[in-house]
């Protein structure tokens, strides 16, 4: 039998999506899901404030609430725990903040947090979740590289320092988590394997089996962590450091526990919104290709001088009634929010046209890319947005 344990790794800030989907063990909740709940709840504090507050949606408050947006999800994807609560109690799931210290209301089990499914854990603007799968512990921190054992002994104690270090730390107190993903021996792997990849990607899933060896590895290195490390690397003053024979490059991902949370957030941001490496390619190659790009500078900026972009005619917005009728979201190069409906059936090339209206940039200078799962868009302008599989995207628009 083996087992298999699902971790999304961060993108951008949405750890709060990130955590939910840990904590379900699949790729329930996208951020267009979450939106509608952030919307929902956003609009019913509103009308709550607009019947109960002196002089209704008139009053300084109901218009204060009305300008500062919305209080349930920021520009930056960041949800509140009335929405993380919300989305699970339309599957029947159920979270309560409680503290050992001052929560009287666990019954004869108050001081065994063993006996818990599932916990989602919260400081500022992170979330994450620990989850017993297989009866065992797991870390499903969306910051880290994959799943980290916790004993059930060592659990308490966890529990305590991440209440203890500002943490709100919220027990799954009702409903049935879903247990880890088992092929058992003898079922055939391939219908498995297809329905693993429809929980959620491949390359989210981890064999337990794995993790408990690299577990068992990292344990013996405790006492030299670095003893393995080889390569070079830049120091802070520009000059490289080197620490053996190795690659010339060492990779850094690796090394951001010694990071805040706030400096790892910002880096996960940094890293989604910046441009994908789609080369392989050396500094040599690199250099050559620059001399001659420099080469044809002039005969490209006469080409320019001669050729104007033909702008892309932006469909009107499709009827509500319209059942290819799709909803997107996009954050402008300046911040802003927008939301947009289109027909499945047009091409990607339409939210290009859309977005150059929006923004006022042409559209050789937009890149588009996708949130969940990540896509450079800019590749898939061919196709149909039903094809891109783009229905409830939420994309991120840069200038280049």
């Amino acid at each position: 039998m083996k087992t298999f344990i699902y971790h999304e790794r961060q993108l951008a800030a949405l750890c709060g999506q990130h955590a939910l989907n840990n904590l379900l063990q699949k790729n329930h909740f996208d951020p267009s899901s979450l939106y509608d709940i952030a919307h929902a709840l956003d609009q019913e504090e509103l009308r709550i404030m607009g019947q109960n507050d002196e002089g209704g949606k008139s009053s300084k408050n109901y218009l204060q609430r009305l300008a500062e947006g919305s209080g349930n999800v920021d520009e930056s994807g960041n949800y509140s725990i009335q929405v993380l609560g919300a989305a699970l109690e339309n599957i029947g799931i159920s979270l309560s903040l409680r503290h050992p210290k001052t929560d009287t209301s666990y019954g004869s089990h108050e001081d065994d947090v063993t006996v818990h499914d599932g916990f989602i854990c919260n400081r500022h603007a992170h979330w994450f979740t620990i989850r017993k799968l297989n009866d065992r512990f797991w870390n499903l921190n969306s910051m880290a590289e994959k799943p980290e054992l916790i004993s059930h002994f060592r659990l308490a104690a966890e529990i305590t320092a991440l209440q203890t270090g500002g943490y709100d730390v919220f027990y799954v107190t009702k409903g049935s988590l879903p247990q880890a993903f088992v092929v058992k021996e003898g079922e055939d792997f391939t219908l498995k394997e297809a329905e693993r990849d429809h929980l959620g990607p491949l390359t989210y899933w981890w064999k337990e089996e794995v993790l408990m060896k690299q577990n068992s590895s990292a344990k013996a290195m405790d006492s030299d962590p670095w003893a393995n490390l080889s390569g070079a690397g830049r120091r802070m003053d520009g000059n490289s450091s080197s620490s053996g024979s190795g690659s010339d490059v060492v990779d850094l991902t690796a090394g951001t526990g010694d990071l805040s949370e706030e400096d790892q957030i910002a880096l996960a941001i940094a890293a989604s919104l910046s441009p994908a490496d789609d080369s392989s390619s050396s500094s040599n190659d690199n250099n050559s290709s620059n001399n001659n790009n420099n080469n044809n500078n002039n005969n490209n900026n006469n080409n320019n001088n001669n050729n104007t972009e033909t702008p892309l005619e932006l469909q009107p917005e499709p009827e509500e009634a319209n059942p290819n009728r799709v909803k997107i979201q996009f954050r402008l190069p300046d911040g802003c929010k927008k939301v947009r409906h289109f027909d499945h059936n047009w091409q990607v090339s339409q939210l290009y046209a859309y977005v150059s209206a929006e923004s006022g940039i042409s559209v050789s200078q937009l890149e588009l890319r996708g949130f969940y799962p990540a896509k450079n868009i800019n590749l898939l302008r061919d196709q149909t947005i039903s094809e891109a599989a783009l229905r409830g995207e939420s994309i991120t628009v840069r200038k280049i």
